[in-house]
């Protein structure tokens, strides 16, 4: 409730001080990018994964078809960091 707001305090007052080349610029963008990616890592990985790989019907599977799973799983994460090089 007061985060946001509180947010956009601390924006408008540093917008007149905010140089977007210099160093310290330079290494808080990489610290918040840094973090605003874990915590999607976190969450793709944790809450998105584990619901669809813990099933009763995921397990049921055969082995072939659980490696088949995991296997595509992995390739669209590496297809979607290829995308994310470029964007």
């Amino acid at each position: 409730m007061l985060i946001t707001p509180l947010g956009m305090v601390i924006g408008i007052g540093v917008r007149y001080s905010y140089q977007p080349n210099s160093p310290s610029s330079l290494m808080a963008m990489g610290v918040l990018d840094s973090l605003a990616a874990g915590i999607l890592l976190y969450s793709g990985l944790v809450n998105l994964l584990a619901e669809e790989f813990g099933t009763l019907e995921f397990r049921g599977y055969r082995v072939r078809k659980k490696v088949a799973c995991f296997l595509f799983c992995f390739v669209g994460a590496g297809v979607m960091a290829l995308i994310g090089k470029w964007a």
